[in-house]
């Protein structure tokens, strides 16, 4: 078989960009077309210019499945879909989403501290606490449930007498399994 029987034409792969920024699965395409998906993969591999369609086709995936997730939304409050099948629709969309595309879609906070010189997580807390913007670059790795008894005074210190006691556990206090 000619290797170009074996990749998808351009009318092929333009079709399945769209049918995947629309929020439809490779696999569906295929089967819809009776086509193997390993077309699909093999095409990915060897062409560069489908690779880049593809991977902002998936981008865009994610942002029809949030779409999909306000329709899924609007049946519930219409009462035509059961609250618990809305629940598992819902978590699976906003998971993939988060996914496809982390920087708009995912649970998670990226967080990025800068500071020249070396700045201890305590340090940094007690300029937190006092309001000061700062950036940090941790050059060694503290957790807050490790700190030292002379840490935990300083922090409880620089909090002062108008706000109240933090709640951070005694490394002894930590209860088993915590992080």
């Amino acid at each position: 078989m000619p290797k170009g029987e074996r990749l998808l034409n351009r009318k092929e792969q333009d079709d399945l960009i769209e049918h995947i920024s629309n929020g439809g699965a490779a696999s569906t395409w295929c089967k819809e077309r009776g086509m193997a998906n390993s077309k699909v993969y093999l095409t990915l591999r060897e062409d560069n210019e489908f690779k880049a369609d593809y991977s902002h086709a998936r981008e865009n995936q994610a942002d029809s499945f949030v779409e999909k997730i306000f329709d899924v939304c609007n049946k519930l409050e219409l009462r035509t879909i059961d609250p618990h099948s809305a629940r598992v629709i819902i978590d699976t969309l906003k998971w993939t989403a988060g996914k496809l595309k982390p920087k708009q879609w995912s649970d998670s906070m990226e967080v990025n501290v800068k500071v020249s010189g070396k700045l201890s997580m305590i340090d940094y807390l007690i300029q937190q606490q006092q309001g000061k913007a700062i950036e940090a670059d941790f050059t060694e790795q503290e957790s807050i449930r490790e700190l030292s008894e002379d840490a935990r005074e300083r922090l409880i210190t620089a909090q002062g007498d108008s706000t109240p006691t933090p709640t951070l556990p005694r490394a002894s206090e930590t209860p088993p399994g915590a992080i």
